[in-house]
């Protein structure tokens, strides 16, 4: 057995499936014994460094009001849809839409897998006049492109819904290679 210590937990938090036991051995101070593994951070490296980072804030308005829900599920589609035509393979897309109207509500939909649907983890109450639009997007792929991807899915959905769209912040990379400032010393 490769990893004699190790302790299997069959959990799902998205189903709050499972979690008890999890939580009891992480609040027990048992872990205060682990070692943690060696990690080789060339072949960290090597792997960050395929993907690439896309993040943006946007503030969105319209006339009348809109379902942000459609809007997220449309959007991700969308996106997934290009990186897939590009050859692009997701990491995680993730986005949250706010509304100016109702600061406690929000929208959130996740994929993390080219080859499924977008998940949305978080419904908005009501439809909105106006928001704040989070993308959060690594995928396998160069950043220019993956740029020039959600930006033709953001303005095909301003088209469509007749959205104005205003980009507060927006930002394409790889990112540097990681340098570990501590490292966990063996007990």
């Amino acid at each position: 057995m490769e990893f004699p210590r190790a302790e299997v937990f069959a959990l799902s938090a998205l189903h709050s499936e499972g979690l008890e036991p999890w939580f009891e051995k992480v609040l027990s101070g048992d872990l205060a014994s682990f070692t943690a593994p060696d990690l080789d951070y060339g072949i960290y490296a090597e792997g960050e460094a395929l993907l690439g980072w896309y993040n943006a804030t946007l503030r969105l308005a319209q006339s009348t009001p809109f379902s942000g829900n459609a809007l997220l599920a449309g959007l991700a589609s969308s996106i997934q849809r290009r990186l897939e035509s590009a050859g692009a393979e997701i990491a995680h897309l993730k986005m949250t839409l706010s509304p100016d109207e109702d600061a406690g509500d929000i929208g959130v939909i996740n994929l993390v897998r080219g080859d499924s649907a977008p998940f949305m983890a978080h419904s908005l109450s009501a439809d909105l006049d106006s928001g704040e639009l989070i993308i959060n997007l690594r995928a396998e792929g160069d950043p220019v492109a993956l740029d020039d991807i959600v930006n033709r899915a953001l303005r095909e959905a301003a088209n469509e819904n007749k959205l104005e769209m205003t980009f507060e912040h927006s930002e394409h990379f790889r990112p540097a290679k990681p340098v570990p400032t501590y490292r966990m010393a063996e007990a």
